[in-house]
């Protein structure tokens, strides 16, 4: 709304700010959300409530909002965690012990299991980059 006797600068000002800080309504809110997740690291198991306070939501509206893009926080959580496993094992020497723990994972069997879940394949396969060998047994004929 115009105001009458006001300054075109700090007007041009402000709104440049409240773009830049406020104007990212066509990024979608997972983005958002994955690009908070992947800051975090080691035992800080991913909350929803932390994430929803830094984007200034109530929890259950970035659960709607979420749910509205046809994800959930767990999926978004699921997608960062594999894509920071796969960058972890496929390019550094780290044991998986220590993977698993800077994805926030108690053990290294649950690396294991994402890592099957994920890729269809075990960490150790997955660092080397070879295919799984089939179990086909020849029969002699």
């Amino acid at each position: 709304m115009p105001v009458s006797g006001g300054n075109a600068l700090l007007r041009d000002i402000a709104i440049g700010y409240l773009d830049t800080h406020f104007g990212r309504k066509d990024l979608p809110i997972s983005d958002l959300v994955a690009a908070i997740l992947s800051e975090q690291h080691g035992s800080d198991y991913p909350d929803l409530s932390k994430v929803a306070r830094l984007l200034s939501l109530h929890p259950r509206s970035l659960q709607r909002s979420l749910s509205a893009e046809g994800t959930t926080f767990i999926g978004v959580v699921d997608r960062v965690r594999r894509g920071q496993a796969f960058d972890l094992i496929t390019t550094t020497d780290l044991s998986f012990s220590h993977i698993a723990a800077r994805l926030g994972m108690h053990e290294q069997a649950s690396l294991t299991r994402a890592v099957r879940r994920w890729f269809d394949t075990s960490p150790s396969v997955r660092r080397t980059g070879q295919e799984p060998k089939s179990h086909s047994v020849l029969i002699d004929s």
